[in-house]
């Protein structure tokens, strides 16, 4: 066995990191690799040799904790319905939501703290999604792919929003009227023509995307695929 071999100073190690998984899964429910994390893998990496047992700890525990998430949030839906469960996860992902007829939202603090307040309206649809400066990548969108009512939402400043995240938002293509993207580092203009089946999109923001480089030919290009969408980017000058 791989732990039998770890010297006493690996084993303190495996330790300390296993104590900060348990307060970094205190902090947030998230299906995502934390920075805390992924930062002691490489200080792991660095300073000692044998580092697989660290490795396939931290795999097993990820399939773990996805498996265990992917079940509450099925047990959720089947119980209060897609669009409150959706609430749930998105509360939990440490983002927002305004539900239909309401004005105020309902939203988590810095901690991913929220009230449960929202499963007062079990199965009033959601409007508006803020998932800004989130961790949500391309499974979250398994979460929240079945929302038929949402008119608004916004990834801004998602680190792992990518091209293939674009993919998945052509759920939302018969209501989705409005969209943030800005400062989605990992957005292409590769990944862009997915929108175009956003028939109903009014409001497209793409400002901020670094990996874009000609602008001008893009605002171009998404305003003749969506011509009933204003199209926000920087001026390429």
């Amino acid at each position: 066995m791989a732990w039998r071999v770890l010297s006493r100073t690996s084993r303190l190690a495996l330790a300390v990191f296993q104590r900060d998984l348990k307060k970094a899964e205190c902090r947030a429910r998230s299906t995502t690799t934390a920075p805390v994390k992924i930062k002691f893998l490489d200080f792991l990496q660095k300073n000692f040799r044998d580092t697989q047992p660290f490795t396939r700890f931290e795999n097993l525990l990820q399939r773990w904790r996805t498996k265990s998430m992917n079940s509450f949030y099925l047990e959720a839906k089947m119980r209060y319905g897609p669009d409150t469960s959706s609430a749930l996860f998105i509360l939990t992902c440490g983002g927002g939501v305004r539900l239909k007829e309401q004005t105020e939202w309902f939203r988590s603090d810095g901690n991913r703290m929220h009230s449960w307040d929202f499963l007062n309206y079990v199965g009033v649809p959601i409007e508006e999604v803020d998932l800004s400066t989130t961790a949500v990548n391309f499974s979250s969108f398994e979460q929240i792919g079945e929302l038929q009512n949402v008119k608004v939402m916004s990834l801004r400043d998602c680190p792992h929003v990518d091209d293939w995240c674009l993919t998945r938002l052509h759920a939302y293509r018969h209501s989705l009227e409005d969209l943030c993207l800005t400062g989605c580092s990992l957005v292409t203009e590769r990944g862009l023509p997915a929108l175009c089946h956003l028939r109903k999109l009014r409001r497209l923001d793409i400002t901020g995307l670094p990996l874009i480089i000609n602008k001008s030919l893009i605002k171009v290009l998404m305003e003749d695929a969506l011509p009933d969408t204003t199209v926000i980017i920087e001026d390429c000058a």
